[in-house]
Parts: structure tokens; C-alpha cells; sequence
């Protein structure tokens, strides 16, 4: 712990010591050194922060000059080809995309969760559980999937 303490001590101490004077109406302000301009103490904060936010956008902004430009933005400007965009060809660009997906082995439409039974199994299981109505059984948990085809009263 005393190491962060020290740490802090240091960090402030290389800081350059703000120059402050009270005004007539007993508000301090504090010298803002790049403008010598006398503002609130939160005025003074907010263009240090600004400051340093506009010396590490410049920064990025070299560094990106440096490795050539974005490759992003190189890419949008591109585009997509021209099959990809005509309308016509949407239901041939999802089929061929689902083929792909199916021969490097992955399921394009995978199941969330995984069942315990089919529903003809259910039935068989409990067809003849008779249950008041809004009883549950609570101390069996079942995953079933499928469709519902039709829902009657």
C-alpha cells in the first residue's frame, strides 16, 4: 500500500504547481498557462482534458498516416461486387452460404439447448399423469423441442 502512496506522491509532485489568486468576491481562480487566462478551477479541467484528448487523437491520426491508412476504410471503399448486391441473386448468396457452412462441417442452424426427449416419447411418458389443473410437476426438468401445429383447448 505505501508503494501506491509513494507513486501518487511522485505522480503529484511532477506536476507543475497551478498558480491561483482569490477574486473580489472571495472565488479563487487558476492560471491557465497555454492561454494565460484566468478561469474556475473547473474550466481549467476541462481544457487540460480537452487538451490531452486532442494530443491523442493527433497521435492516432500520425500513427495510422505511418502504416499506410485504414484498411477499413480501404475495404468500404471497395465495396461489395456487384453480384452481391443485385437483388435477384439474395436467396443464391444465402444457398451458397449455407453450403459452405455445411461442407466445413459446421450446422448453420444450431440448437440452443439440448433436448431430452422427443414429443412422441413425452406422450408415451406421461399420457397417463393425470394433473388438477395449474398442478406442476416440480421435481422433473424436461427439454423438448419441435413444432406447434396446432393449439386446442
Amino acid at each position: 500500500m505505501t508503494d501506491k502512496a509513494e507513486e501518487f506522491k511522485k505522480m503529484n509532485a511532477q506536476e507543475k504547481e497551478i498558480q491561483q489568486r482569490d477574486t473580489a468576491d472571495g472565488k479563487k481562480e487558476f492560471l491557465d498557462e497555454v492561454t494565460n487566462e484566468w478561469v474556475s478551477k473547473n474550466e481549467l479541467k476541462k481544457r487540460t482534458t480537452k487538451r490531452k484528448n486532442d494530443a491523442k487523437a493527433a497521435e492516432k491520426a500520425a500513427k495510422k498516416k505511418e502504416d499506410g491508412g485504414d484498411k477499413k476504410a480501404a475495404a468500404k471503399k471497395a465495396g461489395p461486387s456487384e453480384e452481391e448486391l443485385d437483388p435477384s441473386q439474395y436467396t443464391d448468396n444465402r444457398r451458397n452460404f449455407l453450403e459452405s457452412q455445411r461442407k466445413e462441417g459446421k450446422n448453420p442452424y444450431p440448437h440452443k439447448f439440448q433436448r431430452d426427449m422427443t414429443i412422441p416419447q413425452f406422450r408415451e411418458k406421461f399420457e397417463q399423469v393425470e394433473m388438477a389443473q395449474g398442478q406442476f410437476l416440480e421435481d422433473q426438468k424436461i427439454a423438448l423441442t419441435g413444432r406447434i401445429m396446432g393449439l386446442r383447448n
